[in-house]
Parts: C-alpha cells; sequence; structure tokens
C-alpha cells in the first residue's frame, strides 16, 4: 500500500506548528510521506517555511509553496490530485493546519485503511467527531470503532483511491458558497450553490459525495480541532469551544499511560440511524 499524509495550510503557523508537533511524536512518523501545501500568503509564508524546515523529519516533507491563491477547496482539490493523479497513492490521509494528531494516529489510519480498502460502501475514514455530535463521550472505549452515515471534516480524513474515483464519476471535486445545510437530494442541493474553488470543500464531501456509504469512525477522537481563531468556516470562538473543540480525546492526558504500539482495534460497530445533514462547519 503506497499512502501519503497531506497537510493543507494557509495563514495560521501557529497552529501548523502544534500540528507538526504533534506529528513528531506519532508512531511511524520516520517513515511517512508528507505533502504540505500551502496557499498564497504573504504575510505568513516565511514563518510557515521556516516551521516546516524545523519539523524532526523534514526530509520527509514536499512543501509545496503556491504564488497564487488556490483557496479552500482548490487546495483540497491540488491534495487530492497530487495523491492520486499526479503519484500512485493507493491511500491518502489528511490533515487541516489545525488537526493535531494522537500518537497511534497513522496506526489507526492505516488499520482502518485495510479494514476499508474492498469495500465500496464505506466513503472516508473520520478520526474525529465534533463535541455537538458526541466526541469524547466518557463511556467510549480507545480501541473501539464505528461505521456510521455523516462525514466529519473538523479532524481530517483518510480516503482510497477507489473513492477518489468514485467522486471523479459524480463530476469530480468542487467548493460551495450558499445554503449549504438546505435539506434536498444531493443533485437539487449543488444546483443551490454557488460553486467556487475559494468555498467549502467538505460541505460538497458530506452532501454530495458521500450519500448513502458509511464513514469509519474510532469511538475516541485520533485527532483533535483546535481552530479556534481566524477558521475560513467558523463563526465564532465560542461557537468553536461549544461544538468544536473535544477535551476527552486520544491525545490527552487521560490516556498518557496507553500503550499505543500494542492497542488492538476491534471491527466497528455499525451506527445505521438517520444523521442530520446540517453539521456546522
Amino acid at each position: 500500500m503506497n499512502s501519503i499524509l497531506t497537510i493543507k495550510a494557509h495563514k495560521r503557523p501557529y497552529y501548523l506548528k502544534e500540528v507538526l508537533n504533534s506529528l513528531e511524536n506519532c508512531i511511524g512518523i520516520e517513515n511517512q510521506k508528507i505533502l504540505i501545501s500551502l496557499d498564497f500568503n504573504l504575510e505568513t509564508r516565511k514563518e510557515s517555511r521556516d516551521i516546516v524546515d524545523s519539523f524532526k523529519f523534514r526530509s520527509n516533507i514536499d512543501l509545496r509553496v503556491h504564488i497564487h491563491k488556490l483557496g479552500c477547496a482548490g487546495n483540497m482539490r491540488y491534495c487530492l490530485e497530487e495523491s492520486f493523479e499526479n503519484n500512485n497513492n493507493d491511500f491518502m490521509i489528511h490533515l487541516e493546519d489545525d488537526t493535531p494528531v494522537a500518537k497511534d494516529f497513522l496506526l489507526f489510519m492505516n488499520w482502518a485503511y485495510e479494514y476499508i480498502k474492498n469495500n465500496e460502501n464505506i466513503f472516508t475514514i473520520c478520526p474525529f467527531t465534533r463535541n455537538c455530535s458526541g466526541g469524547g463521550d466518557e463511556s467510549h472505549q480507545i480501541n473501539k470503532t464505528i461505521l456510521k452515515p455523516g462525514f466529519d471534516c473538523g479532524g481530517g480524513y483518510g480516503i482510497t483511491k477507489t473513492q477518489w474515483e468514485y467522486i471523479k464519476s459524480l463530476g469530480g471535486m468542487f467548493g460551495i458558497v450558499g445554503p449549504a445545510a438546505t435539506e434536498a437530494p444531493p443533485e437539487d442541493w449543488k444546483r443551490l450553490q454557488k460553486i467556487t474553488e475559494d468555498g467549502s470543500w467538505a460541505w460538497p464531501f458530506r452532501r454530495y459525495f458521500c450519500r448513502e456509504k458509511l464513514n469509519l469512525f474510532p469511538e475516541i477522537n485520533r485527532t483533535n480541532n483546535i481552530g479556534l481563531k481566524e477558521g475560513r468556516f467558523n463563526p465564532s470562538e465560542d461557537f468553536h469551544r461549544t461544538n468544536i473543540y473535544v477535551e476527552n480525546w486520544a491525545g490527552n492526558d487521560r490516556y498518557i499511560n496507553i500503550d499505543f504500539n500494542n492497542i488492538t482495534y476491534l471491527e466497528p460497530n455499525v451506527d445505521d440511524s438517520k444523521q442530520s445533514n446540517n453539521l456546522p462547519h
């Protein structure tokens, strides 16, 4: 299996530093190919480059610094096309610049890939469930997983080449600005949106591409979302604290004594209950 870890960044080097710091402690990172796609921003470009250059495993990183703005969805398109069209990867693991990881993040994502790779009805691996959707539930267990409807973009995702081909079969990647939470069948929903590379890539994943497919989640999050400030689609800091950030995740001190090298991940339970399509981003 050929895999790549992509990180989409723009103008928040202070968060990018936290993500890279967490990856330095991630099991298996020394063997992981990494693509960082840094969108155009003159004010923070040098600081972001310096942070990347100080990464312990800098030789693993292919840093692309764009001289024209790609936009939020455009930068995601770039990551996907570089992963699957221009390089021979079977699996893309994606992080945003505000999504630090737990120590076993790569172990979990690679285990999950083996589970989903031959199942065309599983769209993605989502390592994060936001607070307002039940992330951080105290009854959850570190080795359990679940299959359920609904894509959550908040902590990155993993996607196979098979699902990328499926996205292309539906017309390909796009971004939107519009009445994203509108309840409508996928084709009707798309017609209601303004299509733009500077829009959200995540709403189309959830409302247009995912459809009846399931997504694989850990019960305990393997990433978190710390993007309190300067988020493209985050309404306010209070909104983020209440709805997005999860205190109880695999990267906090509660799990400091866990031997992450020896976790046996369990095959998922299935939650096929109808999920709301109106998750905030």
